[in-house]
């Protein structure tokens, strides 16, 4: 793995966790928690995805600068990193990721596409609105901010090549077929029942992968600051 890729940083004992290390972290227990309703791939790729983008370099020089492993005194790529927290885009790329392999795979891939792409959006600062009171198209902005800012295509060609093997041997077709039959059996299209039931079952469904995302990234942090209460607390 590439220790160059800091995702944490301890202040007790200085230790460094990976992007890599936290990344793989996350889609172990996201896919724990997601397997509950029988769809632990989904878990592990929304782990997977969810920090991707912090493997650009703005991201790298803001938390080596903010955790002083930059020297404002003699590294010349130190920043004020108070006045960049929250403003460095690390959580679109993984969206884009999404949104560009299943987005254009028909009706159903766009579907489960946007579901997955609002949750890894989404993860640091509560669900997005994907339509606007003005009837502006909130998602699609952010599915198509420009790659200087999302850092997509850097965070790819930075990753670890056992990173992108993963990713690249996603079975789209398998991957789709599972969750779509999933969001079936929840919404139930053959059953008598007003529309905004439906809805409201697919957003829910949405809400139940976003809070598994949550749930798994804070552990996953939680566990790297404080190691020892991951031997006291079960993720089941």
């Amino acid at each position: 793995m590439n220790s160059e890729f800091i995702a944490h940083h301890r202040k007790n004992d200085g230790e460094v966790q990976t992007v890599y290390e936290h990344l793989n972290g996350v889609s172990c227990i996201c896919g724990h928690l997601t397997a509950k309703i029988g769809l632990p791939d989904v878990g592990k790729l929304l782990g997977l995805l969810h920090d991707i983008g912090k493997y650009s370099h703005d991201f790298q020089i803001y938390i080596k600068s903010a955790t002083n492993l930059l020297n404002p005194d003699i590294d010349d790529e130190f920043v004020d990193s108070s006045g960049l927290k929250g403003k460095i885009d690390h959580s679109t790329a993984g969206a884009q990721w999404i949104w560009r392999n299943f987005g254009n795979l028909g009706l159903q891939g766009r579907m489960i596409a946007q579901i997955l792409a609002v949750c890894l959006s989404s993860h640091h600062g509560g669900l997005i609105d994907c339509l606007h009171v003005d009837g502006t198209n909130g998602f699609q902005k952010r599915i198509s901010k420009e790659d200087a800012k999302s850092h997509l295509q850097e965070c790819m060609n930075q990753c670890e090549k056992e990173l992108m093997a993963t990713l690249d041997g996603t079975d789209s077709k398998r991957f789709l077929t599972e969750v779509w039959c999933k969001i079936v059996s929840i919404v139930e299209p053959n059953k008598s029942e007003a529309d905004r039931l439906k809805h409201f079952r697919v957003g829910f469904f949405t809400r139940f992968l976003f809070s598994c995302l949550i749930d798994a990234d804070r552990m996953d942090s939680a566990d790297f600051e404080n190691p020892i209460n991951k031997k006291r607390r079960s993720t089941g």
